[in-house]
């Protein structure tokens, strides 16, 4: 199988007004790379030629660690970096929300994260 792959991988024609959808099947092996895609549409005696831009990135990366009271968990890709994390001494509560370093969570004083809520349902 090649690394990237079309379906259909032939050409095709498509009536005026219409689409057709394209479908890039890319094996896991496939290594971080732009790739230029040249598309040829023709009628009749006219013809044009286009470009299609294909960017292959590298699939983002987790891990969880243990920092003593916290619990982080951690998803990498090339331009972000996201995280979560829960504070054991609190029960869970989860006290870090961040993207590329900015904390969404409220640690201002105990109290304000975001903890779970166990009820019933009952009003009792």
């Amino acid at each position: 199988m090649p690394v990237v792959g079309a379906s259909p991988a032939s050409s095709f024609a498509v009536a005026a007004g219409t689409s057709q959808a394209i479908t890039f099947n890319v094996s896991a092996t496939a290594s971080p790379a732009i790739s230029s895609i040249t598309v040829l549409a023709t009628s009749g005696a006219l013809s044009h030629t286009g470009n299609i831009g294909l960017t292959l990135l590298p699939a983002p990366t987790s891990a969880t660690f243990d920092m003593g009271s916290m619990l982080i968990l951690e998803t990498e890709t090339p331009t972000e970096t996201t995280r979560v994390g829960l504070l054991k001494d609190w029960g869970g509560s989860i006290t870090e929300v961040s993207l590329n370093g900015t904390d969404y969570v409220k640690n201002d004083d105990p109290g304000r994260q975001i903890q779970t809520s166990l009820w019933n349902g009952n009003a009792v």
